[in-house]
């Protein structure tokens, strides 16, 4: 289980990352009201339910899941950083998930990754709007990361306030 209370003034959420579970649900308890009205041309605009601030986004792809992601990530590590690269035939789940963990340690590597992928068209992103009570179940291994538009108003009782439980063991 994971809790994050953020403050937007000074935090971005979390950066792209995978879980440790099999499964992972993220549960949002912040009321609706604590988050900032978007702005358009410097006008306030409300916003519909659905509107995409603060939730969540998920990459998917052939580019970012699986096989291809500690592939992917080998490859980045290597070109960063001393040592043998390693094909994917010479690594094992246990090898993959070695590769995932040392990922989350550093965000810029799976942004690499992503970043790469959205350029050949092999991933998606699916973002899913913030909504109170609202919870997300997917698999842990996506990738994924708080949405870009982290908007809630100051004070600590506005807070946006993430609950993940996992569920299983997939690293």
């Amino acid at each position: 289980m994971c809790f994050c209370r953020y403050d937007s003034a000074v935090a971005q959420g979390i950066r792209p990352h995978v879980d440790q579970g099999a499964y992972s649900v993220n549960c949002w308890l912040s009321p609706n009201h604590a988050r900032d009205e978007p702005m358009h041309n410097g006008d306030n605009v409300k916003h519909s339910p659905d509107t995409k601030v603060g939730g969540l986004r998920l990459y998917r792809g052939p580019g970012v899941e699986g096989e291809a992601l500690a592939t992917a990530l080998q490859e980045v590590f290597s070109a960063t950083q001393e040592g043998t690269s390693s094909t994917s035939k010479d690594r094992s789940n246990d090898d993959d998930g070695e590769i995932l963990r040392r990922a989350n340690q550093d965000f810029r590597s799976l942004k690499a990754v992503v970043d790469a992928a959205t350029a050949r068209g092999t991933s998606e992103q699916v973002d899913v709007a913030y909504k109170q009570n609202r919870c997300v179940l997917f698999e842990s291994r996506l990738l994924h990361e708080t949405s870009p538009t982290l908007n809630f108003r100051s004070g600590y009782r506005r807070r946006r306030i993430n609950l993940t439980f996992m569920f299983g063991n997939s690293l």
